[in-house]
């Protein structure tokens, strides 16, 4: 519903009614400024000023999201052969988990290394966007050898993708310390790293969700 009201003002005030909307006229010294009244509440500078921020707001939140959203070209997913569960990382902790595939967090992004060894960096959005697919080598930690998501970046962190011609791969880590340790899903369901090529639980599917243009 909408209604007609006058309000009487003051010719100093004129510039401060004219915010409020609409049209308006002067009539000398007073004037009668003709205001379109919703619903018996009169729309006032403050509440356009309100809307208007939150517009603002939420379209930049929008556009932020969209942005990050975004995954570049060749970035894949990584499935295990054995049960055909995805590398995904938890939002919570930063660590790998299994995800199914109503899951949309798996998304890896390959870098090869000038060794040959290929860093996986997860671009999916969130907290841990842009970190890297790393392994808690901490012997102290009660999650020693499960994947984590590190935000940089570190020497030796990488891995060897090792072809197996049935469509799968292996991953071994590229360190060291962990020489010959393979990317697995073990017995109790978390992805880790556990020495020597075990044959399934070691072979992994990649399927890239957007080719190179």
């Amino acid at each position: 519903m909408c209604r007609i009201e006058n309000i009487y003002f003051d010719s100093d005030s004129f510039d401060d009614i004219q915010s409020y909307v609409s049209v308006g006229r002067r009539l000398g010294a007073k004037g009668v400024f003709y205001q379109p009244v919703l619903g018996g509440y009169k729309m006032n500078r403050k509440l356009l000023v309100l809307i208007t921020i939150t517009i603002l707001v939420g379209g930049a939140a929008l556009f932020i999201n969209n942005i990050e959203s975004e995954v570049p070209a060749g970035t894949m997913e990584i499935r295990n052969k054995l049960n055909s569960n995805y590398l995904v990382v938890d939002k919570k902790t930063g660590y790998v988990i299994q995800g199914e595939n109503d899951d949309k967090n798996f998304c890896w992004f390959p870098i090869l290394q000038p060794d040959n060894t290929t860093a996986f960096q997860y671009v999916c959005s969130g907290k841990y966007h842009n970190y890297y697919l790393d392994v808690d080598g901490s012997v102290n930690s009660d999650k020693y050898l499960r994947l984590m998501a590190r935000e940089l970046l570190v020497p030796g962190g990488n891995w060897h993708v090792e072809s197996k011609g049935d469509e799968t791969y292996a991953y071994a880590y590229s360190k060291d310390k962990f020489k010959g340790y393979y990317m697995v899903i073990q017995d109790d369901g978390l992805p880790k790293i556990i020495f020597g090529d075990i044959g399934s639980r070691a072979r992994w599917h990649q399927n890239i969700i957007l080719k190179q243009g």
